[in-house]
Parts: C-alpha cells; structure tokens; sequence
C-alpha cells in the first residue's frame, strides 16, 4: 500500500493563516505527528517544530512573556507544537504569541482531545480552528486501492478497522496485538467511553473496566430508538452494573428524536430495570464523578448535589 494523503491536509494547509492556530486532535496513533511533519515539511517558510512532552520544552515557554516569545520566535513563520496538552497553560501561551508575534502560524496538537480543548479553546475563541483527524476513511484508502481489493479488504476492515498501522498490516495476528496494546496502553487510562454496546461480548475487556473504574455512557432511548436493543430490559448496561462497571446515563440523539434528554432516559431505567434507590443514586453520582470536570468544580457540584438529594 502506498502512501495515502489525509483529507484533513488541504484544509489545515488552506486554513494556515498569519496570526492563526491550527488544533489538531485525535486518538493516538491515528497519524497526527504524520500529518503535521507533512504540512511542517511542505511548509515554505521558517519553522520550528516542539513536542510537549518535552521537559525542554515546557522549560522554553513557561516564561509567559511578550519578550520571551518574541526572542524565540520572533523570525518564525510556522510553530508546530505536538502533545500540546502538556504544556500548562498552553491556551494563554498561544493566544499571546498570535497576539504579539506577526505573520506566525500555529499547528497544535494533542491526543487527549478533552484536555487540550479545555486548556486552549476559550484562550483562543476567534484565533483557532479545530480538526479533527480519525483512523482511514474508505475515501483515504481507495487512493492506493481498486473496488476488487476494497471487497476483499472490507471484511477485516469491518472487524479490526482502519488504524493507519493496522490498514498497512497483512497479518491479521499482527492487528489482533497492536489493537489489545492500543487498548492496554491507552483505552485503558480513559475514565469515560461512549456507547460501548458489544463490550459484554469481550468478558476479559469487561474485567478490565471494572477494575479500572472506566464509566460506559448509556443512551437508553438512542439504543432503542435506533433499533440495538429491542427489549430495555435486555440492555447490556445491566450487565455492565452487576459487574462493577460505572454507567452514566446521556441523552445522545434526545432532541433530534423529539424527546425531553435524560428525563426520559432515567424514567425507562427506572421502570425497566427495577432500580432500587441506591442503584438510582450510585448512576446519578456517577453523571458529576465522570463529567470530566476539575476536581475543585467536581467537588463544589457533588456537594450541591448531595444537598439536593438529602432535602
């Protein structure tokens, strides 16, 4: 298999202002350290590339300073950052050096979508575009393949996907070992997953969350709705609580289907899973303990919460 250009390319390229910043999220090795050294490499123009997992790094932009960032990138054109999501700060840090440095780029990227969000995107309301790069889109593949291979192709792509690693793989052994790493390595240090309908197929995954204290987001009235479960009574979330696992309930498609969210979600688990009220309360605690808030604003609204639940 060939070289395969991302989609996402003559966007960010199209899109790569003065004065702007690119971000740049996705999942981990979904190829976009790959993609940026592309835009960094095609680049006309003085560059500088930094990781932010780098101590050196962190240590060269802690200084938060018109003068610091002036010195070191007063002369450069386009300032690539990858892992951006370690660097405190880092919202504020680049909104004042497309503030204060003319005629600079900025591509900023980071696997931990969620964190890096948070940290730049209210800094950078008005200066940023966002993207979102996913494993190979059919669209990508068919660059370095013809419709007979795609048929071939389309069964393991169903069952292990389309990983950039995992497409240019021929040994499906080979895929089975990097997707368990991916999720031994990564999937793993997640708190929240959506959906997760077929994980009650994979009972040694499942033991893996609940001794990991991963949450499963459950849209009961999206599941049913959407025709995956016929029964709320069956709903695999059932087995996820007997087995430890934390659930969050969530709306996902409630306004598109014309329904009040969450109301109707917690009112169908009530009444067809029999919920005691501790259950009731252990899911209601588990919306504010997953949300993904600050541990200062997770205490502040769980304490509000138990006021309210007491009363």
């Amino acid at each position: 298999m060939g070289t395969i250009k991302r989609l996402l390319y003559n966007e960010i390229q199209h899109r790569m202002q003065p004065n702007k910043v690119m971000l740049l999220f996705g999942a981990r090795r979904v190829g976009k350290t790959v993609l940026m050294k592309q835009l960094v490499d095609e680049f006309d123009g003085q560059k500088m590339v930094l990781n932010g997992e780098d101590y050196d790094t962190q240590a060269m932009l802690a200084e938060q300073t018109v003068a610091n960032y002036r010195n070191l990138f007063g002369n450069i054109e386009l300032l690539a950052i990858d892992e951006a999501q370690n660097i405190p700060n880092i919202g504020n840090k680049l909104k004042l050096i497309v503030d204060e440095i003319p005629d600079i780029r900025v591509i900023a990227s980071g696997s931990s979508s969620f964190d890096l969000k948070n940290s730049a995107g209210e800094p950078l309301v008005g200066r940023s575009t966002q993207f979102l790069l996913t494993p190979f889109s059919q669209r990508e593949l068919s660059q370095t393949e013809n419709a007979l291979q795609t048929r071939q192709n389309l069964e393991s792509r169903l069952v292990y996907g389309s990983y950039p690693t995992v497409a240019l793989m021929d040994d499906n052994q080979q895929r089975k070992e990097y997707l368990r790493d991916i999720v031994d390595a990564y999937l793993l240090k997640s708190y929240r997953v959506g959906h997760a309908m077929n994980l009650y197929r994979f009972p040694d995954l499942m033991s893996k969350y609940a001794n990991s204290s991963i949450a499963i987001e459950v849209c009961l009235m999206s599941n049913y709705r959407l025709g995956y479960v016929r029964d709320l009574r069956l709903h695999p979330a059932l087995q996820y609580m007997i087995k430890g696992i934390p659930i969050v309930l969530c709306s996902d498609d409630g306004l598109f289907m014309a329904r009040a969210p969450l109301v109707d979600d917690y009112y169908s688990a009530i009444l067809s899973w029999d919920l005691s009220l501790g259950e009731l309360k252990a899911i209601c605690r588990n919306a504010i303990t997953y949300s993904g808030l600050t541990q200062k604003e997770n205490d502040r609204l769980m304490s509000a919460w138990e006021r309210n639940w007491k009363a």
